[in-house]
């Protein structure tokens, strides 16, 4: 275990759950690992903030993060919380490109969350602001083609048709 609390090793998320944690979901959504993951989200990106552990390591997490943990907030919602100790910890250019992690987010109040929280420091890091462009223009894609397909999806669900189960091959 780590001095933020968090277990070392390959089965440091299950493990550190707990039996409480590696519940199910529950629905047709639910899987064994869901609950931990999420539990455990932040103790995983929380290795960013320990100054026992290499940053250029611990940059992984934050990647990882960002493309695997539902919902993908959890990510931002960690950069916006702890902005000033992740960007004491790296190059004075990095977080410029910290916006991007922001770009799976899907909707109107994402993207306001994303543009208030990067707009007052885009200045300060030279590539920030066509960072945070790309990942706003990214939100607004996502958004449109959410509200767009939404009275589709709708109908295939009343339907009867089920999801594709997360991580199962395309057909």
């Amino acid at each position: 275990m780590t001095d933020n609390g968090c277990y070392a090793g390959p089965n440091a998320r299950f493990l550190a759950a707990g039996p409480h944690s590696r519940k199910t979901t529950g629905g047709r959504f639910g899987n064994a690992l869901t609950v931990s993951v999420l539990a455990h989200a932040a103790c995983g990106l929380s290795l960013l903030l320990d100054p026992q552990i290499d940053m250029r390591d611990a940059m992984t997490a934050l990647g990882s993060a960002a493309a695997r943990t539902p919902p993908r907030r959890t990510t931002h919602a960690f950069i916006a919380e702890h902005f000033e100790a992740l960007a004491a910890r790296v190059d004075a250019d990095a977080p410029g490109g910290w916006p991007g992690y922001a770009e799976s987010l899907c909707s109107a109040a994402d993207r306001a969350s994303v543009e208030a929280f990067w707009q007052p420091r885009i200045g300060a890091y030279p590539t920030a602001a066509r960072n945070l462009t790309q990942t706003l223009e990214q939100i607004d894609a996502c958004t449109r083609l959410r509200e767009r397909e939404r009275s589709n999806v709708t109908a295939l669900l009343a339907r009867g048709a089920r999801p594709p189960r997360p991580n199962s091959p395309a057909r």
